[in-house]
């Protein structure tokens, strides 16, 4: 089946409804993340450091795009809070290795699960026809987008290579 390609346009409603639909998923967010006295870095952090057992501080500075003081500041918040602890490389003294916590762990799991749970009272009003063409809306807008951002994910957590 071949798709006619339409170009975006300010006043077309599906990228109006994609905007508010991504501020609306950043506001859950940021609540989330308020509640716990962290920001979006924070949350990246984790993210980055997520099912990796090691990460260099300079992998974590490249995943997350902040200069390496940057990093270091959110790296110093996360491990006082005890969400990761960092300590020397056993093959190179003057690398800096870094990896989430259990308890680090456990809140990228709490965060997580409070996102979807405000995402699913919003979805939840939404009788089962619109509901299924949204499943599939989302579906195809997904997948377009991993199909024309093929590395995006892997790049996204260069520690999780």
């Amino acid at each position: 089946m071949e798709s006619t390609r339409v170009e975006p346009s300010k006043t077309d409603p599906l990228y109006s409804d994609l905007f508010d639909l991504f501020y609306g998923v950043r506001s859950i967010m940021r609540i989330e993340l308020e509640a716990v006295d962290l920001t979006f870095t924070h949350l990246m952090a984790l993210k980055a450091l997520h099912d990796k057992e090691v990460c260099t501080m300079s992998r974590l500075t490249d995943s997350l795009a902040v200069t390496h003081g940057a990093s270091t500041g959110v790296v110093d918040r996360l491990a006082k809070l005890g969400y990761v602890q960092r300590f020397p490389s056993p093959d190179d003294r003057r690398v800096v290795n870094v990896s989430l916590t259990e308890s680090g762990a456990e809140l990228l799991d709490r965060l997580k699960t409070g996102v979807l749970r405000q995402l699913e009272s919003i979805i939840g009003t939404l009788d089962l026809p619109t509901r299924a063409q949204v499943d599939a809306g989302v579906g195809a807008i997904a997948a377009a987008f991993r199909a024309s951002h093929p590395t995006q994910r892997e790049d996204a957590f260069p520690c999780n290579k």
